[in-house]
């Protein structure tokens, strides 16, 4: 069986590049330099293939202001990747050399920084026919989690405060690993957060019913729990340049 891993991934740049090495368990997978900022991709609805809004009756998704404003925080960079299932073991590990910054005598006013917003691993008969089921798959779930999404904003609070409610296919969260001198230290983050420095980043893989996934850390009932679906995740299985690539059969670069 194979699988599509999807990286979405924002850049702000200072000074010199950075070099991202991914892995997954033993398998090395690709290296890349990042040398420019890549942010959210404001222009990201001209590129939404409106049918697969229409088909399930949602082409307000793409029309309607608070949708509209979901659509503005979609990264402009992703990686995707086929991979076998047997290829698939323990963890997706990303290691980021990017120590750029202007730290001196104690002090750091700019840095590089990078934010992994979109680390998923979906089935790539999820994604075929133009992601189809995967967005009917997708429908199920905004239909339950929507009422939550309102109530939070009645409540004035934020996606980032909400970020641990968030599930498949998207990982929600991931361990990162410093060197410290002679120690290493590792800390848990989430798709919200902008990250400085050199690490390493470690998302873990685990099967549920005969399908992988990336778990958020040391959470291994996740996929039973709501989620708020975003455009953040809508993209993964409307954005054109990504069913093109679905569609190729092989790895890409960019989307």
């Amino acid at each position: 069986m194979k699988y599509f891993l999807v990286l979405g991934i924002e850049y702000k740049f200072y000074k010199k590049p950075a070099d991202i090495t991914i892995h997954v368990g033993e398998k090395f997978v690709d290296t890349f330099t990042l040398d420019r900022d890549f942010l959210c991709a404001k222009t990201i609805l001209k590129h939404i293939d409106p049918d697969s809004f229409a088909k399930i009756d949602k082409s307000s998704w793409l029309t309607r202001p608070d949708w509209v404003e979901r659509w503005n925080i979609v990264p402009s960079l992703f990686k995707i990747y086929e991979l076998d299932e047997s290829q698939l073991q323990e963890k997706l590990v990303v290691e980021v050399s990017n120590s750029n910054s202007d730290y001196t005598n104690g002090f750091m006013r700019n840095s590089s920084l990078i934010r992994f917003s979109i680390a998923a691993l979906v089935k790539k008969e999820f994604v075929k026919n133009r992601g189809e089921k995967m967005m009917n798959h997708l429908l199920q779930l905004v239909d339950i989690t929507e009422p939550t999404h309102n109530r939070i904003k009645k409540q004035g609070q934020n996606r980032s405060q909400n970020c641990l409610d968030q599930r498949w296919p998207v990982a929600d969260n991931f361990r990162i690993t410093r060197k410290n001198g002679i120690s290493n230290q590792s800390e848990r983050r989430n798709r919200f957060w902008w990250i400085g420095g050199s690490f390493i980043a470690e998302f873990d893989i685990v099967s549920i019913n005969h399908t992988k996934y990336l778990s958020p850390v040391n959470d291994t009932e996740w996929p039973q729990k709501s989620r708020i679906i975003g455009a953040d995740i809508l993209v993964l299985a409307s954005c054109r340049p990504l069913l093109n690539i679905y569609d190729e059969d092989h790895r890409s670069n960019n989307a």
